[in-house]
């Protein structure tokens, strides 16, 4: 095998310095005089890397160019790629390929692929060989393909292809179906299969048609050491003897990969650049044709790759733990109604498990976390800590009768001296919170006290009284924004809604209190005449005239507003009148924001 790799190497450095390769110095006895064939600009390369290697790509198909080669390897993508190449051949031909895959966590993963070879300035001839014009030629392909991991190393894929060809004014698209395995036979060997046309397209031009032919082409992928990749195919065409392709691939750096391939025709080579999540692919093959075939010289192929988005992996992962969180807590679930507090072996398991997922943010929703920390801390002997997470998630969820018994349950488990020492603890802080006037902190502290005595009056009343205290301001500080809102002073109702999104961050009536506000300003100022008045003296100085650059950071200084930024929302502004001596709306705004952060300081 070295003394192969060997040969291909000396031939493409005597093809690259004296530009006159010959096949014959390589030649593995494969060649044959097989014409072409309907679809055979499917098989060129459908990448700079694939066409660097020859076209041995079956069982290396690991990124978007999968959409092609094998539609099983799409399964070994982690992350959305996108790869395009380009290359102009012999005959002022053109030839170009897009790539791209879309990843999915629960359903495999999706291709999309393009591909296009174009030919013109073909001369036309009438019926009497007299030159009349000229014409082109082009075959393209859209490609959509899915790749699906079964499990135990073994992926398959499917192909569906809309074919269309086009000879000067004629045209016909025909469509076909292709199928896929791979299998990884041990972490440095792995084979693939592509069988195409399994559903042949038919193309008919005019009085002429064309049936594809079914295509076998099987593939393997040896990694030989750490950086050197081995990979061959052999495919086989109705009609046509076996071809052979052979190539290979070796990392030099994280940055550099080196690649050489040769077939029955061809000797290629080529260059990866890879810098992060994007890289660069150069190839170049010389075409030196089999008997009885044109020779088509050489060809470069340039490519960019790209990577984007989350790892699948980590998408998969998350999912995995928010099944084995579900599962864990159906059991835990099971295990309360059993009224068995029993450790055993696979409760401690269980426990295990469900800790696991806590830790990881298994568990989306707040009440299924507080379920997960209650029955754990029931298991573990933790009672208390047991009743307050269930407490939590009860009260999330107070239509959930088995909830509420499996907190009383973990209410039996403590004892009254235990309880009453926690009630009394609790009982003093909430009484220093309401002294302050601490609201929020005295809600918590009854919450707390009544999930360990639901009876305790005095607790229910302050929690009445709190509550009370906590929505009134609110509720005062909405009508008043609303009002201001109503008459259309809505640069002093964002300031009013955001008081009352201090006072209660999740207030939704008041984001969408603002953004409407917003949206009024805005309607404004593009409806709004210029201001004919010239006596207004700016403190700024204008920047030459932009009405749109204005109006826009008008708008992001009102957002910046809305959100309590005030320095911000004043630069904005002062740029937006810098624009525009002329945005009233924006002079203003800015006038009154710069009184506002004089009164503040």
């Amino acid at each position: 095998m070295r003394l192969i790799f060997q040969s291909v190497f000396y031939s493409v450095v005597i093809s690259l310095v004296f530009g006159a390769p010959t096949s014959a110095a390589v030649d593995f006895g494969f060649a044959s005089a097989d014409a072409g064939h309907a679809g055979a600009f499917l098989e060129y390369a459908n990448s700079a890397r694939t066409l660097a290697m020859a076209g041995a790509s079956t069982a290396v198909s690991d990124d978007a160019s999968a959409v092609f080669s094998n539609p099983a390897g799409l399964s070994q993508v982690e992350r959305k790629e996108f790869i395009a190449s380009y290359s102009t051949l012999f005959e002022n031909t053109k030839f170009s390929v897009i790539n791209y895959a879309q990843p999915t966590a629960v359903t495999g993963t999706f291709g999309l692929g393009f591909i296009n070879l174009q030919s013109g300035d073909f001369e036309r001839r009438d019926t009497v060989g007299e030159k009349n014009g000229s014409f082109g030629i082009s075959d393209s392909a859209l490609i959509l393909s899915h790749g699906l991991d079964m499990g135990n190393r073994f992926s398959i894929g499917s192909s569906f292809k809309v074919i269309r060809q086009q000879v000067d004014e004629f045209s016909g698209t025909g469509y076909g179906l292709d199928g896929a395995a791979m299998m990884k036979l041990n972490p440095l060997l792995s084979v693939g299969l592509t069988l195409r046309n399994v559903l042949a397209p038919h193309i008919k031009l005019r009085h002429e048609s064309d049936r594809y032919p079914y295509d076998i082409r099987l593939g393997s992928r040896w990694q030989a050491t750490r950086k050197l990749m081995i990979a061959t195919d052999f495919n086989q065409t109705s009609g046509r003897s076996i071809k052979v392709r052979l190539g290979g691939e070796w990392v030099t750096t994280s940055l550099l990969v080196f690649r050489l391939g040769i077939n029955e025709t061809e000797l290629t080579t080529g260059l990866g650049l890879k810098l992060k999540d994007w890289g660069i692919d150069y190839a170049f093959g010389y075409n030196d044709a089999a008997a009885g075939l044109q020779d088509l010289g050489s060809s470069h192929r340039l490519g960019l790759h790209m990577k984007f988005g989350k790892s699948i992996s980590e998408q998969e992962a998350n999912i995995r733990w928010q099944k084995k969180g579900r599962e864990g807590l159906a059991q835990l679930r099971k295990r309360m109604n059993s009224s068995s507090s029993i450790r055993d072996s696979e409760l401690e398991e269980l426990l295990t498990t469900v800790r696991q997922v806590i830790r990881r943010q298994g568990y989306l929703k707040a009440e299924d976390l507080y379920t997960a920390q209650g029955y754990v801390s029931y298991f573990e002997g933790s009672y208390e800590r047991s009743v307050q997470a269930l407490g939590e998630a009860l009260t999330l969820t107070p239509q959930d009768g088995v909830l509420a018994k499996h907190l009383e349950m973990a209410r039996k488990q403590m004892t009254e001296e235990r309880t009453r020492e926690i009630v009394n603890y609790e009982l003093r802080r909430l009484k220093e919170f309401y002294s302050k006037g601490d609201w929020k902190s005295a809600l918590k502290s009854c919450e707390k006290i009544l999930s360990f005595h639901p009876d305790h009056i005095e607790a229910s009343m302050y929690l009445v009284d709190a509550r009370k205290q906590i929505n009134e301001p609110i509720e005062r500080e909405m009508k008043i924004a609303v009002a201001k809102f109503n008459r259309g002073e809505y640069l002093d109702a964002i300031k009013s809604f955001q008081r009352v999104k201090e006072l209660n961050p999740e207030s939704k009536e008041a984001n969408d209190y603002i953004a409407k506000s917003i949206a009024a300003l805005e309607r404004l100022a593009a409806t709004m005449p210029d201001p004919v008045s010239e006596s207004f003296v700016s403190s700024v100085y204008e920047i030459g005239r932009n009405i749109d650059q204005s109006r826009e950071l008008y708008s992001k200084g009102l957002i910046s507003y809305s959100q309590g930024n005030l320095q911000d929302a004043v630069r904005l502004w002062e740029k937006a009148v810098q624009y525009d001596t002329q945005n009233a709306l924006a002079r203003n705004a800015y006038n009154r924001a710069q009184i506002e952060l004089r009164d503040k300081q």
